[in-house]
C-alpha cells in the first residue's frame, strides 16, 4: 500500500511537471501563430521521451527492458498524442480558450497514462 502511495505521488509530480512544460511550450506555441491543435501536438510529442525516462526510472522504478517498456510507453502516448490534438480542436468548436483546452488535455491524458502505465506499460506481470 505505502509503495502504491509513493508511486502516485511521484506519478504526480512527474505528471504535474510534464503537464505544466506541455502547458507552457503549448501556449508559447501558439503565441508563434500556430493553430492551437498544432501547437498542443508539437508540444506533447517533444516532451515524449523526458517524460518516459522520468515515469520508468523514478515513479515506476522499473527494471523491465527499454526494448519491452519504450514500445508499449510510445502505444500509450501515440493514444495520448491523437487525444491532445483532437480535444483542442473540438472544443474550439465550442469557443474554448485554447489554455483551457490545454488545461483539460493535460488532466484527461494524466488519468489515462497513470493507468495504462501502472497496470501494462511498466509492469512485470
Amino acid at each position: 500500500m505505502q509503495i502504491e502511495i509513493r508511486k502516485y505521488i511521484s506519478f504526480l509530480f512527474v505528471g504535474g511537471l510534464g503537464a505544466v512544460s506541455y502547458i507552457v511550450l503549448a501556449y508559447l506555441l501558439t503565441l508563434t501563430g500556430l493553430a492551437a491543435w498544432l501547437s498542443s501536438l508539437i508540444a506533447y510529442a517533444g516532451l515524449v521521451p523526458v517524460i518516459y525516462l522520468l515515469q520508468k526510472n523514478i515513479v515506476f522504478s522499473s527494471s523491465v527492458s527499454h526494448s519491452y517498456s519504450f514500445p508499449r510507453y510510445f502505444s500509450v502516448q501515440v493514444i495520448a498524442i491523437a487525444i491532445s490534438a483532437i480535444l483542442p480542436f473540438i472544443l474550439k468548436l465550442f469557443q474554448i480558450a485554447p489554455i483551457v483546452s490545454f488545461f483539460l488535455v493535460a488532466i484527461f491524458v494524466a488519468i489515462v497514462n497513470y493507468m495504462l502505465q501502472n497496470r501494462w506499460v511498466f509492469s512485470t506481470r
